[in-house]
């Protein structure tokens, strides 16, 4: 069993940092898999987040024992809905079509993005403080995959968005409003013409 005697600085910063990977690689996979046609390729999509979701326990563990009390909550978020995830992602893997990808990933993210990134974010710290190294976790970005937009997110294995691409998304939501508005005003100028 592991305790704050039995970890290092070293496995902690370590811990902390695979950590938010294995985080990328799943919110990856959920800002994605809603707009993959490609059935197969969305199936090992999940199994691909389904072994990376199941290795963050590894981590969870070492940062749990070495944050001590100061992790007990965002240790306890964690654990309680960690097994909604996988049980999503083993889902899509078994059924990618378009219905299960997206009432999966809704499922998903409505456990994962206010119980679990932000835990992983605290416990992180939390052990990385216990440890007297600086508490520099970063904040990891909620996924979007039930918009069915593609998140703007790179697979970086972060987790992180892409500022660029997801200011040129929000660009180009902007800029097909604007178009259809001004198309709504032309025809309504083009009635009031005749």
């Amino acid at each position: 069993m592991l305790d704050n005697n039995t970890v290092t600085a070293d496995s902690v910063k370590r811990a902390a940092d695979n950590f938010a990977q294995d985080a990328g690689i799943v919110s990856n996979a959920l800002n994605v898999m809603t707009t993959m046609t490609d059935q197969a390729a969305i199936k090992a999509t999940a199994l691909r987040a389904f072994k990376a979701e199941s290795n963050e326990d590894n981590q969870r563990a070492v940062l749990a024992a070495a944050a001590g009390p100061a992790g007990a909550t965002p240790n306890r978020k964690i654990q309680q809905y960690t097994p909604t995830v996988l049980d999503g992602l083993d889902a899509i893997s078994k059924d990618a079509s378009p219905d299960s990808v997206m009432k999966n990933t809704i499922m998903m993210e409505n456990a994962r993005n206010p119980n679990i990134l932000p835990s992983i974010t605290d416990l992180s710290n939390a052990a990385l403080n216990a440890m007297g190294l600086d508490k520099s976790a970063q904040n990891l970005q909620k996924t979007v995959g039930q918009l069915g937009t593609g998140g703007g997110s790179t697979d970086r294995g972060t987790g992180s968005v892409d500022t660029n691409t997801s200011s040129q998304n929000s660009q180009n939501n902007q800029n097909n409003q604007n178009s259809q508005n001004n198309q709504g005003n032309q025809g309504n100028q083009n009635n009031s013409n005749n």
